[in-house]
């Protein structure tokens, strides 16, 4: 057992020349049995785990990423022996529905870090790639018409609609699962020049990573765990509803569409309604969670079951498993891989990633056509919201995760024309 200090004061085990950092900011607790708390010392800055603030003694996983304000805490490197990393911290989630086991996969470090190495140069190439395009969108951002202040992505409804009955759309012959001889058409992203850059860029950005990351191995078990990591987060700093009216409503469709998955991966989906500040639908190791204020934004059951089956879609297709295999090889390289994990995460633009966000559209879709919920409502949805964004400048566009709604509406009429002879309006 050893007690560990971080702070600037001369008298702490680890001292930071950093501003950001009180002179007593945080202390690290390692048992004997592999526990690892960490509390924070009334700092000025705070501490965050994970990138979020934390108030109260935090258990860390092997998993966890720690700062005292700015700096990026090695805490890992005070562990006793180097069996630490494959110690699980035993902490119990009470729910209704009973939570997975998860079971690290052991992978070969010794070959890993031959083949992190033998591609790392490729991936510096990748990142000089990206950071020359940075350099000239800065460089040039000033002849772009700046739109001052956040964007606003959505419109906030004020009404709740869990006692909403929607007319069954009627379909020819419903089937009952997802179709699978479907075309995912992306030219609908591309309706002018700086798009197709964009999209372009993030394929490739996408197949470097798929080339470095090939050997390395993760299961659905790693993924299950980093949901279940984000689920205590949010515990701990928001009310996190598991039972009730709008709970119920949101299983049923949950249910719904997860019996529709034609090759299932295997995530025992569950979903939580959260009381809290942020405006977001998040998903992640087969769990979702549906933050209120976003919830009043819906207007009927349909709206509901596209963005929930949009969730589904990240994790069937795996979108995941690529930052997964990322923060397992930063683990294994310690200071080093969490260094270049942070690099690669501030020099890849946001905006790669707005492939992927239409593919989660329309593998939704995909989802909700066998149900009785009507396809064409995710179009009025979008088109509801694309009213109230505001518009976005190329700097802008570069470095936001999501499409347009004008973007998204687009290609699911498309989809839905194309692969199901279904118009839209």
């Amino acid at each position: 057992m050893k007690v560990i200090r971080v702070g600037r004061g001369k008298n702490n085990e680890e001292v930071l020349n950093d501003s950001t950092v009180s002179r007593n900011h945080l202390e690290i607790f390692f048992g004997d049995d592999g526990l690892v708390v960490v509390t924070d010392l009334n700092s000025a800055n705070g501490t965050t785990v994970n990138g979020k603030k934390i108030t109260t003694p935090t258990k860390l996983d092997s998993l966890d990423i720690l700062k005292a304000g700015n700096s990026l805490i090695k805490w890992k490197n005070y562990l006793k022996d180097s069996n630490d990393d494959n110690q699980e911290i035993n902490t119990e989630i009470k729910e209704e529905e009973q939570i997975n086991e998860i079971e690290e996969n052991d992978f070969n470090s010794k070959n890993q870090s031959n083949n992190f190495i033998k591609d790392y140069k490729k991936e510096l190439i990748t990142l000089s790639v990206i950071s020359f395009l940075l350099i000239i969108v800065f460089l040039f951002k000033d002849k772009f018409q700046k739109v001052e202040g956040a964007i606003t992505m959505f419109e906030k409804v004020e009404t709740l609609y869990t006692n909403y009955v929607e007319p069954i759309f009627d379909k020819v012959s419903p089937q009952k699962k997802q179709k699978t001889d479907v075309t995912y058409d992306f030219t609908c992203m591309n309706n002018n020049p700086e798009n197709e850059i964009i999209t372009g860029l993030g394929d490739f950005k996408r197949t470097t990573d798929e080339i470095f990351l090939s050997d390395v191995q993760v299961s659905i078990n790693d993924e299950i765990k980093m949901g279940n990591n984000l689920l205590k987060s949010y515990k701990s700093q928001y009310t996190v509803i598991r039972s009730g009216e709008i709970v119920n409503y949101l299983r049923n469709i949950l249910d719904d569409l997860t019996s529709r998955i034609a090759k299932p991966r295997g995530f025992n989906y569950q979903i939580y309604y959260i009381k809290g500040d942020e405006d977001n639908v998040i998903t992640s190791g087969g769990k979702i969670f549906v933050f209120e204020k976003f919830y009043n934004r819906f207007d009927n059951s349909s709206e509901v079951a596209a963005v929930i089956a949009h969730e589904i879609a990240h994790n069937e297709i795996g979108h995941l498993t690529s930052y997964v295999k990322k923060q397992k090889v930063a683990n294994d390289f310690g200071v080093f891989g969490e260094i270049f994990l942070e690099l690669e995460n501030a020099f890849t633009p946001p905006s790669f990633n707005q492939k992927q966000e239409v593919q989660a559209d329309l593998f939704g879709i995909d989802l909700v056509y066998p149900t009785s919920y009507n396809p064409c409502i995710s179009i009025d949805f979008w088109k509801r919201l694309a009213e109230s964004e505001r518009h976005r400048d190329s700097y802008e566009n570069f470095i936001t995760t999501h499409p347009t709604s004008t973007s998204r509406l687009r290609c699911i009429r498309n989809h839905l024309k194309s692969n199901y002879n279904i118009n839209c309006n």
